[in-house]
């Protein structure tokens, strides 16, 4: 969860880590446009405002000041 949400883009997708493969272990694969047609298990950020971002991490460091 974030505190403002609104500073990312997300899309409800398929998400797997391979943990069996020798020279894959470890490997993230996303599934971006459903072709394999499995169940959505992960939402990803495919994009962030990075002004309105570090404007939140500013805020939160100044209120610990």
């Amino acid at each position: 969860m974030l505190a403002d949400p609104g500073c990312v883009e997300v899309l409800h997708t398929r998400l797997d880590v391979e943990f069996t493969g020798t020279l894959t272990l470890g490997a993230t694969s996303v599934d971006f446009d459903g072709m394999l047609a499995r169940e959505l298990n992960a939402w990803i950020a495919t994009d962030i405002d990075v002004d309105r971002f570090w404007a939140l991490v500013e805020a939160s460091v100044a209120r610990l000041a």
